[in-house]
């Protein structure tokens, strides 16, 4: 059989450049071979939130018609299910389920995604105002999806204030190590009240912030816990810088907090 040069297959009559496959590509191919399909879960998330989260990983994950009789193809998951007009939205040209269905989808999907993944993926949908906690609330309710139980009780773990998926994830460690948890976009004030800072989470009882570093200060901050520390600002406050390293040591991030909550409460007394 004669193969076209710089090409692959994707799907079954569906060709692309030679090359690596990016999410962007898969989501498009999806819509081509299943023209009534429609992003769900954690692809419909990386969709409406304008794609700032990581890429989804694995199949893509597609809501078609009950008669719509699909088959079966690699690299995409079909559901059948009937959604209404409203939870549906358009994006360029893709079909996407809407910021509270995706949000009732993921949470109620926690077991396949992690209990992490899927509160990241809901925290950035309220982030952008996809969605509301009171509107995810409400749905989950009513359904009686399967993992609803764990899923009404998720839902009151999100954060709206969430800003990336690290301090989604920095957030889950202090509280899951038993720790209070902590205020998101905690402000940062001196003495006369003037604004200093801004921190990502942060405790106004031990005025303590909490501050996750991306990518941007990996060259200006250490990864060891000695130099990382912390740092004192105006107003008697005091910030943890983490970055990416330290959170795959969870008990570590967790001894920080509660031992400078500690000092800070102890300076406060």
């Amino acid at each position: 059989m004669y193969k076209t040069p710089g090409v692959q297959k994707l799907h079954r009559g569906l060709w692309v450049p030679k090359g690596d496959i990016d999410a962007s590509t898969l989501a498009k191919a999806a819509r081509l071979v299943l023209p009534q399909g429609v992003l769900a879960d954690e692809w419909a998330t990386w969709a409406l939130v304008g794609r700032r989260l990581s890429p989804p990983s694995g199949p893509v994950r597609v809501v078609v018609p009950p008669d719509d009789f699909a088959e079966r193809r690699d690299r995409l998951f079909v559901r059948h299910a009937s959604l209404p007009a409203e939870d549906v939205v358009v994006i360029g040209d893709l079909a996407v389920t809407g910021g509270t269905r995706t949000a009732v989808d993921v949470l109620c999907d926690w077991k396949r995604l992690g209990r992490y993944r899927a509160i990241e993926l809901v925290d950035a949908l309220l982030n952008v105002g996809a969605t509301t906690v009171a509107d995810v609330r409400a749905v989950l309710a009513l359904t009686s999806q399967r993992g609803v139980v764990r899923a009404r009780e998720l839902v009151e773990e999100t954060e709206p204030g969430a800003e990336s998926g690290q301090e989604t994830r920095l957030r889950l460690i202090v509280v899951d190590g038993g720790l209070p948890r902590p205020k998101a976009q905690w402000i940062v004030t001196d003495e006369n009240g003037i604004f200093v800072a801004r921190c990502d989470l942060g405790y106004d009882d031990a005025d303590l912030g909490l501050e996750y570093h991306g990518k941007e200060h990996k060259e200006t901050l250490a990864y060891d816990w000695d130099r990382a520390g912390a740092i004192d600002v105006r107003g008697g406050a005091r910030v943890l810088a983490f970055v990416a390293e330290h959170l795959r040591t969870p008990q570590a991030v967790v001894r920080r907090v509660r031992l400078a909550r500690e000092r800070q409460l102890g300076r406060s007394a």
